[in-house]
């Protein structure tokens, strides 16, 4: 089968670009920080493969992927430093920022979609317009069930835009297991809000490891995606 869909999205593997796209979400900051932090020949080897990640975001058509990718690299920076980094990503972001407004960019389906978003038009719009009603049905579901949901993966039985997953982490976790699930969510991002404060403050020495900055800069990451991802 081939693995780009009609809209010129890759899917590489995963038959789904979306999923393609979470799978980069978490390994772009796992190997951004050793492309950082590394000497000589293994410092290029993380800056290819930092490289390739960033292509397949591109190429993938995700939009939360390039947001995921701009939290974890803010955080790096942030944790370790980098100045500099901070100064890139915002001339990174407002470029293509300002080609959107003036309706000029073109290049890779990520950047397309976002162009798409930003004039209302095309698949980048409904794709948002879609997600919308998805949300919508989902809150519905919650409103009538909040303390057990209605099961897993009950949702698709429930809407007819096609979706099987409400496209939000919290949304899916409180429609398929109720209040207690949510409240589970809500643990999980307390914990990862809390140990990146201690990270970004560099209350401790031993978060200021590499690895550990990129397993925490990979789990904000994560954090951005659930927002628009199951």
């Amino acid at each position: 089968q081939a693995g780009v869909s009609g809209e010129g999205r890759c899917a590489s593997l995963y038959d789904n670009p979306g999923i393609f796209a979470g799978m980069l979400i978490v390994g772009f900051p796992l190997a951004l920080v050793p492309a950082l932090t590394e000497r000589g020949p293994r410092r290029l080897s993380w800056l290819a493969g930092t490289g390739v990640i960033v292509t397949g975001m591109l190429v993938s058509g995700s939009r939360a992927a390039l947001a995921a990718a701009v939290v974890a690299t803010l955080a790096i920076a942030l944790a370790q430093r980098r100045w500099w980094l901070i100064g890139a990503t915002a001339a990174t972001v407002v470029g293509p920022a300002l080609l959107v407004n003036a309706r000029a960019l073109e290049g890779p389906p990520a950047l397309a979609r976002l162009q798409q978003l930003a004039t209302r038009t095309g698949s980048g719009e409904r794709s948002l317009r879609r997600r919308v009603v998805i949300w919508t049905v989902a809150a519905d579901l919650v409103r009538r069930s909040p303390v057990i949901g209605v099961g897993g993966s009950q949702l698709r039985f429930h809407q007819h835009a096609g979706f099987k997953r409400a496209h939000n982490a919290w949304l899916d976790a409180w429609v398929d297991g109720g209040l207690l699930a949510a409240l589970a969510m809500l643990l999980v991002t307390a914990q990862v809000a809390r140990r990146a404060w201690a990270t970004l403050t560099r209350r401790r020495a031993l978060y200021l490891e590499p690895t550990h900055v990129a397993l925490v800069a990979a789990c904000l990451a994560v954090q951005t995606g659930w927002l628009v991802r199951a």
